[in-house]
C-alpha cells in the first residue's frame, strides 16, 4: 500500500497565472496506490511478477488523471555463476485522462512491452544487465506512439 503524493508547485507566468497543465511537473493529484511482488529463486532460474493499481483524485485546472494498473513479469536463467540470459514484460492500462469534465485525447490504453537481454556479475558485487525492450502489444487511444528502448541497468550487493 503506498500514496504518491502531489510535490511540485504550480508552475505561472510573469502575471501570476498558472501555466498549463500539460507543462507542470506534477497534476496535483493524490494517487493511492495497492499492490503485490512474488520472487521465486531457484538457481538457476529467478522470476518475479509484480501488479500496481493507481487510484487518482483530482489534479489541479481541472485535471483529473486516468486510473491505472501496471502489471510486471521477469525471469533470469543462470547459464553459469557469472552470465545469465533474461526476459520479462511490462503492461499498463490505463484510464483516459480527464481535463474540464471531457475525455482528453490520446491519453489512456493498453500497452505491452517486451525485453530479452543478459546480465552479467563482475566480481563479487557488481551485476551488470543489458536489455532490449520492443513494443509486443500497443493498443493506446488515439497518437500515441512507444518505441524501442535499450536498457541497462548496475546493481551493487553491499
Amino acid at each position: 500500500l503506498g500514496a504518491r503524493l502531489p510535490s511540485a508547485e504550480t508552475l505561472r507566468d510573469v502575471n501570476g497565472t498558472p501555466l498549463s497543465i500539460d507543462v507542470q511537473p506534477d497534476a496535483g493529484a493524490l494517487a493511492l496506490q495497492a499492490g503485490g511482488w512474488y520472487a521465486f529463486h531457484r538457481f538457476p532460474w529467478f522470476a518475479s511478477a509484480s501488479a500496481v493499481y493507481s487510484q487518482f483524485g483530482d489534479g489541479n485546472q481541472d485535471f483529473d488523471p486516468g486510473n491505472a494498473v501496471n502489471l510486471g513479469a521477469f525471469v533470469q536463467y543462470a547459464l553459469n555463476f557469472r552470465a545469465a540470459l533474461i526476459a520479462g514484460i511490462d503492461a499498463r492500462h490505463a484510464q483516459s485522462n480527464r481535463e474540464n469534465n471531457t475525455t482528453v485525447l490520446n491519453t489512456g490504453g493498453n500497452l505491452l512491452m517486451a525485453r530479452l537481454g543478459t546480465a552479467w556479475r563482475i566480481g563479487n558485487e557488481l551485476v551488470i544487465s543489458l536489455a532490449w525492450q520492443t513494443t509486443a502489444i500497443d493498443n493506446l487511444n488515439g497518437e500515441q506512439t512507444e518505441g524501442d528502448y535499450f536498457r541497462a541497468a548496475f546493481a551493487y550487493d553491499f
